[in-house]
Protein backbone atom coordinates (compact mmCIF):
# COMPACT_ATOMS: atom_id res chain seq x y z
CA UNK A 1 0.00 0.00 0.00
CA UNK A 2 2.88 2.44 -0.89
CA UNK A 3 0.38 4.41 -2.96
CA UNK A 4 -1.25 5.81 0.25
CA UNK A 5 -0.66 9.12 1.09
CA UNK A 6 0.38 10.21 4.54
CA UNK A 7 -2.88 13.02 4.90
CA UNK A 8 -5.30 10.52 4.09
CA UNK A 9 -4.18 8.52 6.70
CA UNK A 10 -6.86 8.78 9.81
CA UNK A 11 -5.97 6.19 12.92
CA UNK A 12 -8.25 6.58 15.74
CA UNK A 13 -8.56 4.29 18.78
CA UNK A 14 -11.83 3.15 20.31
CA UNK A 15 -11.50 3.60 24.05
CA UNK A 16 -14.19 3.57 27.09
CA UNK A 17 -15.82 1.70 29.85
CA UNK A 18 -16.70 -2.25 29.48
CA UNK A 19 -19.76 -3.31 27.72
CA UNK A 20 -20.10 0.37 26.16
CA UNK A 21 -20.24 -1.37 22.50
CA UNK A 22 -16.86 -0.41 21.42
CA UNK A 23 -16.67 -3.61 19.62
CA UNK A 24 -19.75 -3.21 17.99
CA UNK A 25 -19.37 -0.05 17.08
CA UNK A 26 -16.02 -1.35 14.93
CA UNK A 27 -18.25 -4.03 13.73
CA UNK A 28 -20.66 -1.51 12.41
CA UNK A 29 -17.83 0.86 10.83
CA UNK A 30 -16.91 -2.57 9.00
CA UNK A 31 -20.21 -3.50 7.97
CA UNK A 32 -21.24 0.01 6.82
CA UNK A 33 -17.54 0.63 5.32
CA UNK A 34 -18.51 -2.51 2.92
CA UNK A 35 -15.24 -4.87 4.97
CA UNK A 36 -17.30 -7.09 5.78
CA UNK A 37 -20.98 -8.54 3.73
CA UNK A 38 -22.72 -9.60 7.46
CA UNK A 39 -21.98 -7.52 9.87
CA UNK A 40 -20.46 -9.67 12.79
CA UNK A 41 -21.74 -9.92 16.65
CA UNK A 42 -20.21 -10.06 20.03
CA UNK A 43 -22.89 -11.96 21.26
CA UNK A 44 -23.72 -14.24 18.31
CA UNK A 45 -19.85 -15.00 18.53
CA UNK A 46 -18.93 -14.26 15.12
CA UNK A 47 -17.00 -10.91 15.58
CA UNK A 48 -13.68 -9.91 13.67
CA UNK A 49 -12.54 -7.54 16.10
CA UNK A 50 -13.18 -10.39 19.08
CA UNK A 51 -11.48 -13.76 17.97
CA UNK A 52 -9.75 -15.50 20.61
CA UNK A 53 -11.88 -18.23 22.03
CA UNK A 54 -11.51 -16.72 25.55
CA UNK A 55 -13.05 -13.27 23.77
CA UNK A 56 -16.14 -15.47 22.17
CA UNK A 57 -16.68 -17.48 25.37
CA UNK A 58 -17.02 -14.26 28.02
CA UNK A 59 -18.52 -11.66 24.66
CA UNK A 60 -15.69 -9.26 26.06
CA UNK A 61 -12.76 -7.55 24.28
CA UNK A 62 -9.49 -8.97 26.16
CA UNK A 63 -7.02 -7.85 23.33
CA UNK A 64 -6.80 -4.87 21.17
CA UNK A 65 -7.37 -5.97 17.51
CA UNK A 66 -6.59 -3.46 14.23
CA UNK A 67 -9.01 -3.09 11.36
CA UNK A 68 -8.87 -0.42 8.13
CA UNK A 69 -11.43 0.90 5.35
CA UNK A 70 -11.54 2.86 3.12
CA UNK A 71 -14.04 6.05 3.66
CA UNK A 72 -14.46 9.42 1.37
CA UNK A 73 -10.72 8.87 0.09
CA UNK A 74 -9.53 8.78 3.58
CA UNK A 75 -7.17 5.02 4.82
CA UNK A 76 -9.07 4.64 8.41
CA UNK A 77 -7.18 2.21 10.61
CA UNK A 78 -9.71 1.48 13.54
CA UNK A 79 -7.93 -0.11 16.61
CA UNK A 80 -10.73 -1.52 19.09
CA UNK A 81 -9.45 -1.62 22.51
CA UNK A 82 -10.55 -3.84 26.24
CA UNK A 83 -12.98 -1.70 28.43
CA UNK A 84 -12.36 -3.63 31.50
CA UNK A 85 -9.77 -2.43 33.42
CA UNK A 86 -7.80 -5.66 33.84
CA UNK A 87 -7.11 -5.35 30.14
CA UNK A 88 -5.67 -1.47 30.36
CA UNK A 89 -2.29 -2.51 29.57
CA UNK A 90 -4.03 -2.97 25.74
CA UNK A 91 -5.77 0.17 26.10
CA UNK A 92 -2.28 2.09 26.33
CA UNK A 93 -0.96 0.14 23.53
CA UNK A 94 -3.60 0.90 21.49
CA UNK A 95 -3.43 5.13 22.27
CA UNK A 96 0.31 4.88 21.89
CA UNK A 97 -0.23 4.63 18.30
CA UNK A 98 -3.08 6.48 17.61
CA UNK A 99 -3.47 9.91 16.30
CA UNK A 100 -7.33 10.57 18.01
CA UNK A 101 -9.12 9.18 20.48
CA UNK A 102 -12.87 8.01 19.99
CA UNK A 103 -14.74 7.76 23.58
CA UNK A 104 -17.61 5.50 23.15
CA UNK A 105 -19.89 5.94 26.10
CA UNK A 106 -23.28 3.86 26.48
CA UNK A 107 -25.99 6.69 26.12
CA UNK A 108 -27.67 5.50 29.48
CA UNK A 109 -24.85 5.51 32.00
CA UNK A 110 -23.15 8.15 31.39
CA UNK A 111 -19.35 8.75 31.86
CA UNK A 112 -17.93 5.92 33.87
CA UNK A 113 -14.88 5.04 35.56
CA UNK A 114 -13.21 3.02 32.19
CA UNK A 115 -14.40 6.15 30.36
CA UNK A 116 -12.74 8.75 33.27
CA UNK A 117 -9.17 6.12 33.16
CA UNK A 118 -8.56 5.79 29.59
CA UNK A 119 -9.18 9.50 28.78
CA UNK A 120 -6.63 10.95 31.23
CA UNK A 121 -4.26 8.47 29.08
CA UNK A 122 -5.75 9.59 25.76
CA UNK A 123 -4.95 13.46 27.71
CA UNK A 124 -1.50 12.18 28.37
CA UNK A 125 -0.38 12.07 24.53
CA UNK A 126 -2.59 15.19 23.85
CA UNK A 127 -4.71 12.99 21.75
CA UNK A 128 -7.71 14.67 19.50
CA UNK A 129 -10.75 13.52 21.30
CA UNK A 130 -14.42 12.65 20.26
CA UNK A 131 -16.85 11.40 22.28
CA UNK A 132 -19.71 9.17 20.43
CA UNK A 133 -22.57 8.82 22.69
CA UNK A 134 -23.65 5.10 21.82
CA UNK A 135 -26.72 3.00 22.35
CA UNK A 136 -29.44 6.25 21.34
CA UNK A 137 -31.85 2.98 21.54
CA UNK A 138 -32.01 2.68 25.14
CA UNK A 139 -34.93 3.38 26.89
CA UNK A 140 -33.91 5.00 30.12
CA UNK A 141 -32.16 8.43 28.27
CA UNK A 142 -32.04 11.93 29.95
CA UNK A 143 -29.93 13.85 27.33
CA UNK A 144 -29.92 17.33 29.09
CA UNK A 145 -28.06 15.35 32.58
CA UNK A 146 -26.41 13.36 29.53
CA UNK A 147 -24.50 16.57 28.33
CA UNK A 148 -24.15 17.71 31.68
CA UNK A 149 -22.61 14.68 32.87
CA UNK A 150 -20.31 14.77 29.89
CA UNK A 151 -19.44 18.46 30.77
CA UNK A 152 -18.29 17.84 34.31
CA UNK A 153 -16.36 15.32 33.52
CA UNK A 154 -14.55 16.44 29.77
CA UNK A 155 -14.84 20.32 30.50
CA UNK A 156 -16.50 22.89 28.73
CA UNK A 157 -14.62 22.12 25.00
CA UNK A 158 -17.25 19.41 24.92
CA UNK A 159 -19.71 20.41 22.50
CA UNK A 160 -22.05 18.41 20.73
CA UNK A 161 -21.65 18.78 16.82
CA UNK A 162 -24.86 16.61 15.95
CA UNK A 163 -28.27 15.92 17.73
CA UNK A 164 -30.32 13.14 17.83
CA UNK A 165 -33.30 12.71 15.66
CA UNK A 166 -35.48 11.00 18.30
CA UNK A 167 -34.04 8.98 21.33
CA UNK A 168 -35.14 4.85 22.78
CA UNK A 169 -37.22 3.30 20.42
CA UNK A 170 -37.93 6.44 18.55
CA UNK A 171 -34.49 7.31 17.64
CA UNK A 172 -33.74 7.40 13.49
CA UNK A 173 -30.65 9.37 12.74
CA UNK A 174 -29.09 12.78 13.33
CA UNK A 175 -28.78 16.19 12.22
CA UNK A 176 -25.50 17.84 11.40
CA UNK A 177 -25.73 20.80 14.00
CA UNK A 178 -23.04 22.98 11.88
CA UNK A 179 -24.49 22.09 8.25
CA UNK A 180 -27.61 19.69 7.94
CA UNK A 181 -31.34 20.78 7.89
CA UNK A 182 -32.94 21.38 11.59
CA UNK A 183 -36.37 20.72 10.15
CA UNK A 184 -35.93 16.90 10.53
CA UNK A 185 -35.69 17.60 14.34
CA UNK A 186 -39.02 18.16 14.66
CA UNK A 187 -40.38 19.67 17.97
CA UNK A 188 -36.51 19.43 19.20
CA UNK A 189 -35.83 22.08 15.98
CA UNK A 190 -35.95 25.13 18.59
CA UNK A 191 -33.53 23.01 21.07
CA UNK A 192 -31.22 22.84 17.18
CA UNK A 193 -30.90 26.23 17.08
CA UNK A 194 -29.93 26.67 19.90
CA UNK A 195 -27.24 24.29 20.12
CA UNK A 196 -25.75 25.42 16.40
CA UNK A 197 -25.65 29.31 17.70
CA UNK A 198 -23.58 27.54 20.82
CA UNK A 199 -21.39 25.36 18.16
CA UNK A 200 -20.71 28.40 16.17
CA UNK A 201 -19.53 30.63 19.18
CA UNK A 202 -17.34 27.77 20.25
CA UNK A 203 -15.65 27.85 17.06
CA UNK A 204 -15.36 31.45 16.33
CA UNK A 205 -13.80 32.15 19.82
CA UNK A 206 -11.02 30.42 18.50
CA UNK A 207 -10.51 32.41 15.58
CA UNK A 208 -9.44 36.37 16.64
CA UNK A 209 -10.57 37.60 13.20
CA UNK A 210 -13.74 35.18 13.27
CA UNK A 211 -14.98 37.14 16.33
CA UNK A 212 -14.59 40.30 15.43
CA UNK A 213 -16.49 40.06 12.68
CA UNK A 214 -18.79 38.18 14.45
CA UNK A 215 -19.07 40.87 17.53
CA UNK A 216 -19.13 43.53 14.49
CA UNK A 217 -22.60 42.15 13.83
CA UNK A 218 -21.62 39.84 11.10
CA UNK A 219 -23.53 36.12 10.53
CA UNK A 220 -20.40 33.86 9.67
CA UNK A 221 -21.11 31.18 7.43
CA UNK A 222 -20.98 27.38 8.05
CA UNK A 223 -18.79 26.77 5.56
CA UNK A 224 -16.00 29.69 7.03
CA UNK A 225 -16.03 27.75 10.10
CA UNK A 226 -14.96 24.09 9.01
CA UNK A 227 -11.18 24.95 8.90
CA UNK A 228 -11.30 26.05 12.31
CA UNK A 229 -13.33 23.75 13.88
CA UNK A 230 -10.61 21.24 12.19
CA UNK A 231 -7.76 22.84 13.50
CA UNK A 232 -9.67 23.36 17.26
CA UNK A 233 -10.44 19.70 17.33
CA UNK A 234 -6.80 18.69 16.84
CA UNK A 235 -5.40 21.20 19.38
CA UNK A 236 -7.58 19.80 21.65
CA UNK A 237 -9.91 22.97 21.98
CA UNK A 238 -12.69 21.73 21.24
CA UNK A 239 -14.06 17.76 21.89
CA UNK A 240 -17.00 17.59 19.67
CA UNK A 241 -20.08 15.33 20.24
CA UNK A 242 -21.75 12.92 18.12
CA UNK A 243 -24.59 10.44 18.90
CA UNK A 244 -25.61 6.86 17.01
CA UNK A 245 -26.40 2.97 18.15
CA UNK A 246 -23.69 0.45 17.18
CA UNK A 247 -26.28 -2.46 16.79
CA UNK A 248 -28.90 -0.54 14.65
CA UNK A 249 -25.55 0.99 12.80
CA UNK A 250 -27.84 4.29 13.30
CA UNK A 251 -25.16 7.71 12.94
CA UNK A 252 -22.32 5.31 12.00
CA UNK A 253 -21.66 6.58 8.86
CA UNK A 254 -21.86 10.11 10.18
CA UNK A 255 -19.29 9.06 12.64
CA UNK A 256 -16.72 8.11 9.72
CA UNK A 257 -17.83 11.15 7.88
CA UNK A 258 -16.84 13.47 10.77
CA UNK A 259 -13.46 11.77 11.69
CA UNK A 260 -12.75 11.52 7.99
CA UNK A 261 -13.33 15.71 7.24
CA UNK A 262 -12.16 16.68 10.83
CA UNK A 263 -10.02 13.90 12.29
CA UNK A 264 -6.32 14.11 12.62
CA UNK A 265 -3.64 13.09 10.18
CA UNK A 266 0.04 12.23 10.88
CA UNK A 267 0.80 15.46 9.52
CA UNK A 268 -1.66 17.30 11.37
CA UNK A 269 0.53 16.57 14.56
CA UNK A 270 3.61 17.42 16.09
CA UNK A 271 6.51 15.46 15.26
CA UNK A 272 7.15 12.31 17.12
CA UNK A 273 10.71 12.88 19.53
CA UNK A 274 13.13 10.28 19.34
CA UNK A 275 16.34 9.73 20.31
CA UNK A 276 19.01 9.45 18.70
CA UNK A 277 22.23 8.61 21.04
CA UNK A 278 21.59 11.10 23.67
CA UNK A 279 20.43 13.78 21.25
CA UNK A 280 16.33 14.06 20.62
CA UNK A 281 15.51 14.27 17.24
CA UNK A 282 11.93 14.65 15.33
CA UNK A 283 11.01 12.01 13.62
CA UNK A 284 8.59 13.30 10.98
CA UNK A 285 5.70 11.71 8.63
CA UNK A 286 7.11 12.01 5.40
CA UNK A 287 6.85 8.55 3.13
CA UNK A 288 10.80 10.03 1.78
CA UNK A 289 12.44 9.92 5.01
CA UNK A 290 14.63 7.09 6.99
CA UNK A 291 11.81 4.54 7.90
CA UNK A 292 11.31 4.49 11.60
CA UNK A 293 8.38 2.15 13.32
CA UNK A 294 7.26 0.97 16.74
CA UNK A 295 6.05 -2.73 17.38
CA UNK A 296 3.29 -2.17 19.72
CA UNK A 297 1.27 -5.48 20.11
CA UNK A 298 2.91 -8.74 19.64
CA UNK A 299 0.55 -12.07 18.98
CA UNK A 300 0.88 -15.65 18.78
CA UNK A 301 -0.43 -17.68 15.62
CA UNK A 302 -0.72 -21.56 14.88
CA UNK A 303 0.70 -21.36 11.92
CA UNK A 304 2.72 -17.95 11.22
CA UNK A 305 3.82 -18.23 14.95
CA UNK A 306 4.46 -14.42 16.65
CA UNK A 307 2.77 -11.45 14.73
CA UNK A 308 4.06 -7.99 15.32
CA UNK A 309 1.93 -5.69 14.92
CA UNK A 310 3.54 -1.90 14.04
CA UNK A 311 3.26 1.39 13.62
CA UNK A 312 5.52 3.19 11.17
CA UNK A 313 6.69 6.65 11.50
CA UNK A 314 8.89 8.00 9.00
CA UNK A 315 9.59 6.48 5.88
CA UNK A 316 8.69 3.39 4.09
CA UNK A 317 8.62 -0.27 5.82
CA UNK A 318 8.99 -2.46 2.74
CA UNK A 319 9.55 -6.69 2.40
CA UNK A 320 12.94 -8.23 1.65
CA UNK A 321 14.68 -5.33 3.21
CA UNK A 322 17.20 -5.45 6.86
CA UNK A 323 16.62 -3.09 9.26
CA UNK A 324 17.90 -2.44 12.55
CA UNK A 325 16.42 -3.18 15.84
CA UNK A 326 17.44 -0.38 17.89
CA UNK A 327 16.18 -1.34 21.13
CA UNK A 328 19.00 -4.06 20.91
CA UNK A 329 21.61 -3.02 18.17
CA UNK A 330 20.33 -5.96 16.34
CA UNK A 331 19.67 -6.28 12.87
CA UNK A 332 16.37 -7.75 12.02
CA UNK A 333 15.06 -9.16 8.36
CA UNK A 334 11.89 -7.74 7.08
CA UNK A 335 9.98 -11.05 5.53
CA UNK A 336 6.21 -10.51 4.48
CA UNK A 337 4.01 -7.34 5.50
CA UNK A 338 0.54 -7.82 6.34
CA UNK A 339 -2.72 -5.67 6.65
CA UNK A 340 -4.79 -6.58 9.50
CA UNK A 341 -8.30 -6.87 9.22
CA UNK A 342 -8.86 -7.98 12.60
CA UNK A 343 -8.48 -11.70 12.67
CA UNK A 344 -8.12 -11.75 9.15
CA UNK A 345 -4.76 -10.76 7.13
CA UNK A 346 -4.03 -9.76 3.50
CA UNK A 347 -0.39 -9.12 2.20
CA UNK A 348 0.83 -5.78 1.27
CA UNK A 349 3.95 -4.24 -0.91
CA UNK A 350 4.92 -2.13 1.86
CA UNK A 351 3.56 0.58 4.74
CA UNK A 352 4.04 4.05 4.30
CA UNK A 353 4.65 6.80 7.27
CA UNK A 354 1.42 7.11 9.20
CA UNK A 355 -0.04 3.18 8.36
CA UNK A 356 -0.35 0.41 10.51
CA UNK A 357 0.12 -3.45 9.44
CA UNK A 358 1.78 -7.00 10.93
CA UNK A 359 5.05 -8.52 11.04
CA UNK A 360 6.22 -12.07 11.07
CA UNK A 361 9.61 -14.05 11.39
CA UNK A 362 11.39 -11.83 13.35
CA UNK A 363 14.63 -13.05 15.42
CA UNK A 364 14.70 -10.90 18.48
CA UNK A 365 12.17 -8.19 18.28
CA UNK A 366 9.53 -7.76 21.16
CA UNK A 367 6.78 -5.74 21.97
CA UNK A 368 8.11 -1.90 22.35
CA UNK A 369 10.97 -1.98 20.11
CA UNK A 370 11.93 0.35 17.32
CA UNK A 371 12.60 -0.60 13.72
CA UNK A 372 14.77 1.83 11.77
CA UNK A 373 16.82 2.41 9.38
CA UNK A 374 20.45 1.73 9.76
CA UNK A 375 21.40 5.14 8.97
CA UNK A 376 18.60 6.65 11.04
CA UNK A 377 19.09 4.31 14.41
CA UNK A 378 16.29 6.55 16.27
CA UNK A 379 14.86 5.02 19.58
CA UNK A 380 11.03 5.80 19.97
CA UNK A 381 9.36 5.98 23.34
CA UNK A 382 8.05 3.29 24.56
CA UNK A 383 4.28 2.20 25.73
CA UNK A 384 3.55 3.66 28.81
CA UNK A 385 2.02 1.08 30.91
CA UNK A 386 -0.18 1.03 33.68
CA UNK A 387 1.38 0.24 37.29
CA UNK A 388 0.17 -2.44 38.90
CA UNK A 389 -1.84 -2.33 41.91
CA UNK A 390 -0.51 -5.58 43.51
Amino acid sequence: MKGVKVESIRNFVLIGHGSSGKTSLGESILFKAGVTKRKGSVDQGNSVLDSDPEEIKRKISINLAVAHVSWKDRWMNLIDTPGYLDFAGEVAAGIRVADNAVVVLDAASGVEVGSEKYWEMAQKRSLPGFIFVNKMTSQEIDLERLIEDIRDYFGARTVPVQWPIGKGDKFEGVVDLLRGDLDKLGGDKGKGESLRDSLKESIIELSESLLDRYLGGEDIPAQELVDPLKDGIVKGEIIPILFGDALSDIGVEELLDFIAEFGASPLDLSAVKGKRGDEEVDVEPKVDNPMVSFVFKTLTEAHLGELYYVRVYSGTLEPGKEVLNVNLNRPEKINQIYLAQGKDRKETDGLVAGMIGVLVKLKETKTGHTLASKDFPVLLPGIEFPVPNV
